[in-house]
């Protein structure tokens, strides 16, 4: 018998409904989603940072605590941002808090802009999670924080990443997010790439169990195309978007200045057969017209296939006439 014909019975006999609520219900509790930075950062969730080693995480999310202490007014891509600012509080678990005060001083960030949970006021406390949870949500209720961050996240805990305990970690942060309604930004590393895959960061690249991204609404991913070249321009995109289209990528450089925002590095289109092929006609007849035979023998040579010689022929709008190919601008009639 369905559920929906139990549930008639019961109310013709006068017994009490199922309990259950509906999606007004649903959404009077919850609201509709309220985003800090729109598309990337939404408030009372969790967004995590994530990317390999040296790709300037720390950086970014220095830029973004000057942003929501008001001493930034827009984001990274420009957008203004709209919303309410205060202290931030920095939860630093790799001892970075020195390399962030001189970070910060650059963007205007004043001495009460940020804090740390201290229980006894020490400036080299070190927060551990879960315990410190509850000093950190009773510093960022006290001093109406604008937003929560965590730099790592696996530098804050000694659990196994892959561990049920993890999981449950996870979970109390995301509701420390919920019960604060502030944003929740957490850096955490991705793995080491390995030889057969991509230098573009996905999911499958975070570091430990899948639950750590499974329980964050935005993961940024943060990556160089040139991953061995520290100078090289760093890429900033969605890896995932639980409440939006993903937004445009950009990307930011690491110089004297602080960071340079700029269009997102592309990776470079892979060259393909009609490619070769297209370069091997153009060198081929920049000079003169040239036998379609005598092209077809040094194609072969060149790992060129007949059928793809004509497809490049198409694409340069080769002229053939009486077993000659030429390019446009030499044939003559």
């Amino acid at each position: 018998m369905s559920t929906l014909l139990q549930a008639l019975e019961r109310q013709a006999r006068g017994e009490p409904k199922a309990p259950y609520v509906g999606l007004s219900a649903v959404r009077q509790f919850y609201g509709s989603v309220q985003w800090a930075w729109p598309g990337w950062v939404p408030r009372g969730h969790v967004t995590l940072l994530a990317g390999p080693q040296g790709t300037g995480k720390s950086y970014l999310l220095a830029y973004l605590i000057a942003v929501f202490a008001g001493r930034v007014a827009a984001w990274p891509d420009g957008t203004p941002y709209q919303g309410p600012t205060g202290p931030v509080v920095l939860v630093d678990t790799e001892q970075m808090r020195g390399a962030y005060a001189e970070r910060l001083a650059p963007l205007g960030v004043q001495d009460t802009d940020v804090v740390c949970p201290s229980p006894k006021g020490e400036p080299d406390y070190e927060p551990k999670l879960p315990q410190d949870l509850r000093l950190i949500e009773e510093v960022a209720k006290d001093l109406k924080a604008s937003a929560v961050v965590i730099d790592s996240l696996s530098g804050a805990h000694t659990l196994d990443e892959n561990s049920s305990a993890m999981r449950l970690l996870l979970q109390r942060i995301v509701g420390l997010a919920g019960s604060l309604q502030v944003p929740v930004i957490a850096v955490h590393h991705a793995r080491k790439r390995s030889q057969f895959e991509a230098v573009k960061l996905t999911l499958d690249r975070i570091r430990g169990s899948s639950a750590i991204s499974q329980f964050c609404r935005s993961v940024v991913g943060l990556y160089r195309l040139e991953e061995n070249n520290l100078l090289a321009p760093v890429r900033v995109e969605m890896l995932k978007a639980s409440f939006c289209k993903p937004p445009e990528p950009f990307g930011f450089t690491i110089s004297d200045n602080g960071l340079e925002f700029h269009e997102a590095p592309e990776e470079e289109r892979p060259m393909t057969a009609k490619d070769r092929a297209c370069e091997f006609l153009q060198a081929e007849l920049a000079r003169e017209p040239q036998r379609y035979t005598d092209l077809v023998k040094k194609a072969a040579e060149h790992g060129i296939a007949e059928r793809t010689l004509y497809r490049a022929r198409e694409v340069l709008r080769v002229v053939t006439y009486n077993g000659w190919w030429s390019l446009p601008a030499l044939h003559k009639e």
